[in-house]
């Protein structure tokens, strides 16, 4: 009898295990089956806006798009910010370049103030973020290229919306608010309304922490400090991925990346990404650093007078050297890179003036 009772029970384990495979790979599959129409959207045709008169219509041709990287290999990607807001025709907001490297378990992203002066291709000189509006992430990337002089293999395109719903889905963001912040445009409905001390923030107020930037009280803040509170948040974020209870809500997270989301990363990349991330995301082995310049404001050929961010040669020399280290396998190289002996001069007017 007792035999047949531990045969019993060995079947009964056996069963259950079975059956959790199958629920495992169902699982799977279905969140395959999710990013693949995620992946779907990500390389449809991106929307161009309106040209800007004043802007050079002779330029070099565009630098030739990397090769996309294989599931498993080092590669670069933009990741790159909308301020959508139910248009087709939007400029990136945020723009980051990150490094990320699956065999060492390591990423290096370095923030691009989105004013930088820049080459687009076909376009000439103008604003970083204006070259999504002009021909979308492709275009982006192809400018990146020749600021960085360095291959960017892959986009990934996330609008205000959905940026919004994923922070709500997992419970907030807690940041420390340093100051009062109060901004209200009735042109846009853009409200912002944030008072000091450390907090959990929804997604409303997430989103108006990472682009806050002019005030109706006190003194405005420049894009280095935008920067700044984008990368706190990012890193909160990057917290929440190592909390078990954040698998719960996978499902509900594929859907609002499958809604809000465009890439051109494959599932088999972003599987491989998340089987080496798997154990967590640490300091050490996610780096986050800015690329600093001088704001400068420059008088156009049209007469206007248009803010732009200037980064030296120097400073993106040694952005470009930092990525590469992660694609080539190296370690970080110490501390997140200063700003290369370039003062952050930040003029009263400047978070005003809009280019």
């Amino acid at each position: 009898m007792r035999g047949a009772g531990r045969s019993r029970a060995r079947q009964w384990v056996l069963e259950l295990l079975v059956c959790g495979g199958i629920a495992l790979l169902g699982i799977g599959g279905y969140a395959a089956w999710r990013y693949d129409q995620m992946g779907a959207r990500g390389n449809e045709p991106q929307p161009r806006a309106v040209e800007v008169p004043w802007q050079a219509t002779v330029s070099p041709p565009p630098v030739g798009a990397a090769e996309a990287t294989s599931p498993g290999e080092p590669f670069t990607v933009a990741v790159l910010g909308i301020d959508s807001r139910g248009e087709r025709r939007s400029r990136a907001d945020t723009v980051m370049v990150a490094a990320i490297n699956p065999r060492t378990r390591r990423a290096y992203v370095v923030s691009i103030p989105r004013d930088t002066y820049v080459h687009i291709p076909g376009r000439g000189p103008d604003k970083l973020n204006h070259a999504m509006a002009y021909g979308g992430p492709v275009l982006v990337k192809a400018t990146l290229e020749r600021l960085l002089v360095l291959p960017i293999h892959h986009y990934v395109v996330v609008d205000f919306a959905g940026f919004r719903r994923l922070v709500d889905e997992l419970g907030g963001v807690e940041v420390n608010v340093a100051k009062p912040m109060k901004y209200h445009d009735p042109a846009d409905g853009t409200t912002i309304d944030l008072y000091p001390g450390r907090q959990v923030l929804n997604g409303d107020q997430a989103l108006g922490y990472v682009r806050y930037r002019l005030s109706d009280v006190g003194r405005s803040d420049s894009d280095f400090e935008r920067i700044r509170r984008q990368q706190e948040v990012l890193r909160a974020l990057a917290d929440k991925a190592n909390d078990l209870r954040t698998w719960l809500h996978l499902f509900a997270v594929l859907n609002i990346l499958r809604d809000h989301v465009h890439t051109d990363l494959t599932t088999a990349q972003v599987f491989r990404l998340a089987r080496a991330f798997a154990g967590g995301v640490s300091e050490k082995s996610l780096q986050l650093d800015t690329l600093r310049g001088e704001d400068r404001l420059v008088r156009t050929s049209r007469g206007r007078r248009v803010w732009y961010t200037f980064v030296s040669e120097r400073t993106r020399r040694a952005a470009a050297a930092q990525l590469r280290a992660v694609l080539e396998g190296e370690a970080h190289q110490g501390e997140p890179r200063k700003t290369e002996g370039e003062p952050e001069r930040q003029s009263r007017s400047r978070a005003r003036a809009e280019g």
